[in-house]
């Protein structure tokens, strides 16, 4: 599905990449587990990457000059199985940490500010024995180079 968006993807799979390079999980997916895409997985600490929303404005009163400023939120949704509920809500809690230690305060694919890459906010989602998911809110704010550059390629 393509994106008109002025780097969204490239910010999310920036964070994918760095979630990985942690070796903390079996695997980090782009939009969906294999789950919930009818195919089974054996990952026992896993998390998903997925879009939330883009919001983009422009501080100045001519909205064709300057350059806008681009809010992105995305969603990580980590998940740890284990038969021992004790175990997985530990490992869930530790894999949460993992996020927001990896991904506060960094710039994703060199494109967002530093001081508004932030983990804002973790639910615990209902459990569903062996699983238990937390999912994570990580909200984002860039520059995009001027009002024509959005990335209109598959």
């Amino acid at each position: 599905m393509p994106e008109a968006s002025s780097g969204e993807h490239d910010v999310r799979q920036a964070a994918i990449d760095l979630l990985e390079a942690t070796g903390r999980f079996d695997a980090v997916y782009h939009y969906s587990a294999p789950e919930d895409r009818g195919q089974s997985s054996g990952d026992l600490r896993a998390a998903v990457v997925s879009a939330v929303k883009g919001d983009y404005s422009q501080p100045w009163d001519d909205v064709t000059a300057g350059r806008p400023l681009c809010r992105h939120t995305f969603n990580v949704v980590v998940m740890a199985r284990d038969d021992d509920p004790a175990i997985r809500d530990r490992a869930a809690d530790s894999l949460a940490a993992v996020v927001r230690n990896t991904l506060d305060g960094v710039s994703l694919a060199g494109l967002t500010f530093v001081q508004q890459t932030l983990v804002t906010g973790s639910v615990w989602l209902p459990e569903r024995p062996p699983e238990r998911q937390v999912r994570l809110t990580v909200s984002t704010a860039y520059e995009a180079p001027d009002f024509n550059s959005f990335n209109t390629s598959e």
